[in-house]
């Protein structure tokens, strides 16, 4: 999905009166509802606080990016906010959050946070492009830049118009899928096996006995970094699986995963391959229809 396409004027604020995290998140969704992109601005802001709650959507270098994929969205839309004070977002780096994307999307529209994220990490990590948004002096100069993600992304496309107005075959679509759902299980993997690598380095190299310590305080640190390592086959396959089916997915993926790993010692290759199945059938048994009584069994 086009980012050009869902930004406007109406969803961009250059100065957040928000002074809290609460305050934030209320200011960008009532933005959304001003504009008319949302059909409950409550349940919307309650499921912006459920993404919360599984993992703090604050990043480094004081960039935020509160999104929620709910019932309560007409249509998809980002909002964008800039802090001049900053926000205690709660953010790894322990540094104040000032720009803030929030990101709309319908349920069940399974592939739309993975493009518009795509398309803002790639604007974001250019050099100098977070300073001058938070320089921009009005809204349409913000819009420019931020609308701009696509335009400079079609720098890296084939220059020859015949070409590049061919539609991709079904195989490349289809291939392309399959990338970013194992880009985004991979994501999700690699902050396990970063901190289980330094929590066991660090824990070998302060023993100064060259090897796994076995009693005392670096024992524990060595077994929790052993578990991070251990652990990160089951996200890769998890994540695999919500990437395909969303929440219901991620179970059945990460329990599926662990055991193909753990019992049949099957690597990484076979997280993989259990994480793509199970977020497979999962998909498809969203396609059943359930009662009213059994609907949560489907979120």
């Amino acid at each position: 999905m086009d980012i050009t396409n869902l930004i406007e004027l109406e969803t961009i604020c250059l100065d957040l009166k928000a002074q809290t995290k609460d305050e934030a998140l209320k200011e960008l969704v009532e933005m959304l509802e001003a504009a008319g992109k949302l059909n409950s601005q409550s349940q919307f802001l309650a499921d912006i606080w459920k993404r919360e709650e599984i993992g703090n959507t604050g990043f480094d270098d004081g960039i935020a990016i509160p999104h929620a994929k709910s019932d309560a969205v007409a249509k998809p839309a980002v909002a964008v906010g800039i802090s001049r004070n900053g926000i205690d977002y709660g953010a790894e780096d322990g540094e104040l959050s000032d720009v803030f994307f929030m990101l709309a999307s319908p349920d069940g529209d399974d592939h739309h946070h993975i493009e518009v994220l795509a398309q803002i990490s790639t604007k974001i990590i250019e050099d100098g492009f977070v300073e001058k948004l938070k320089l921009a002096q009005s809204r349409e100069e913000a819009l420019e830049m931020l609308t701009d993600i696509q335009t400079q992304s079609n720098e890296f496309l084939p220059t020859s118009l015949e070409f590049a107005s061919e539609p991709l075959s079904p195989w490349a679509q289809k291939l392309g899928r399959i990338k970013e759902h194992l880009l985004f299980g991979t994501s999700h993997m690699i902050p396990f096996i970063v901190a289980g690598g330094v929590l066991l380095s660090l824990s070998v190299m302060i023993s100064g006995h060259g090897g796994v310590p076995q009693e005392g305080i670096l024992a524990d640190i060595a077994q929790m970094g052993i578990a991070g390592l251990t652990l990160f086959t089951a996200v890769l396959g998890g994540y695999i699986a919500y990437s395909i089916a969303d929440k219901p997915g991620l179970a059945p993926g990460m329990i599926g995963s662990w055991i193909a790993v753990s019992h049949y010692n099957t690597g990484f290759l076979g997280a993989i391959v259990v994480g793509f199945f199970a977020g497979f059938v999962v998909w498809l048994l969203k396609k059943i229809q359930l009662p009213d009584s059994m609907s949560s069994l489907g979120s």
